[in-house]
């Protein structure tokens, strides 16, 4: 939708948002009467929403912390990888 705004001659840009902008309230603020005159519709929303927001929030751990996890190990690897090269390499006593 911004890019639709730039396209608009300049001096139309202000209105050109200003008519997005309407129709954004007004689609989003419809389904408030509903919410409120039905129970348990707004029962139902308030459900999707907070399932959402649990898989939102699942998606987000895993991605983040396998990803720290993974980075972990790979330092823990060659920190164990530099141990054993120092203590197979013989040394030279001169």
């Amino acid at each position: 939708a911004v890019g639709k705004f730039r396209k608009a001659p300049h001096r139309r840009q202000p209105m050109a948002f200003a008519g997005m902008q309407l129709i954004y309230t007004v689609v989003t603020l419809s389904a408030a009467p509903l919410l409120y005159f039905f129970p348990s519709l707004h029962y139902l929303w308030l459900l999707f929403l907070v399932s959402f927001s649990t898989w939102n929030g699942s998606c987000f751990y895993f991605e983040v912390f396998s990803s720290r996890y993974e980075e972990q190990l790979k330092q823990l690897r060659l920190s164990a990888e530099l141990a054993d090269l120092a203590t197979s390499t013989p040394q030279n006593s001169t």
